[in-house]
This record gives C-alpha cells, sequence and structure tokens, in this order.
C-alpha cells in the first residue's frame, strides 16, 4: 500500500499542492487509525490499516513549501527526515508498543495515533 501511495500522492501533490495533500493524508490517516482500533467486523481492520497507509505516501511533501517565494529544500531532505524517525521508531516502537497494549489494550496503538495526526494537520 505504500508503495502505490507514494507515486499518487506525489502526482496529486504537483497537481493540488503539496500542503494540501499532506494535510489531507495526515486527515486520511487519522480517521483511518481511529477506526482501526474500533473495528465493526473482520475486514474493517485491515481496511482501515491499509487506508492509513496513505500517510506514508505523503514522505515526499516533507521536502519542502508550496509557497511562491519560499525556496524548495533539496527533494532528498524529506527521505532523510523519514528515516531518521523510521529508524528511531524501530528502536522504540516495541517497547512503548508493548507498554501500551499491557496497560491499556491493543486498540490504543491505534488511538495513540489519533493525536499525532491531528497535530500534524494543524
Amino acid at each position: 500500500m505504500l508503495a502505490a501511495f507514494l507515486l499518487t500522492a506525489g502526482s496529486l501533490g504537483d497537481r493540488l499542492g503539496r500542503r494540501r495533500v499532506f494535510t489531507i493524508g495526515f486527515g486520511i490517516f487519522t480517521f483511518a487509525r481511529s477506526s482501526a482500533a474500533s473495528p465493526t467486523t473482520d475486514a474493517a481492520q485491515p481496511g482501515s490499516r491499509a487506508a492509513g497507509d496513505w500517510r506514508g505516501g505523503n514522505v515526499r511533501h516533507l521536502a519542502g513549501p508550496d509557497r511562491p517565494g519560499v525556496p524548495r529544500q533539496r527533494p532528498g531532505d524529506g527521505i532523510r527526515v523519514w528515516g531518521a524517525v523510521v529508524g528511531g521508531a524501530v528502536a522504540v516502537g516495541p517497547l512503548v508498543g508493548g507498554v501500551i497494549t499491557e496497560s491499556l489494550g491493543w486498540e490504543w496503538i491505534f488511538f495513540v495515533n489519533v493525536p499525532i495526526g491531528i497535530t500534524a494537520m494543524v
């Protein structure tokens, strides 16, 4: 899903504006994560998790502002930031995820993403 959305988000960003596509992507991510935490059917959770991967396709949009007169950063900067965040998440994620699931329940693995998504949209 991530690979498919990466190209789609890039094309949409070029046509609609990176900031708009980034915000829409985090909106979809936030909604998908909250619905993955409370699935109504067995098929709902995988679908919600797949929809959450739209956010991953927005990596390209970390590469610079979408305003005239503001210089764009180098295209690789977004990928470098993303790589650093993923590296940190791989190191810390299992520990934090274990604490969350043991103390609050498995649903909170998804609910914890909702304030992150809202903050990113703002």
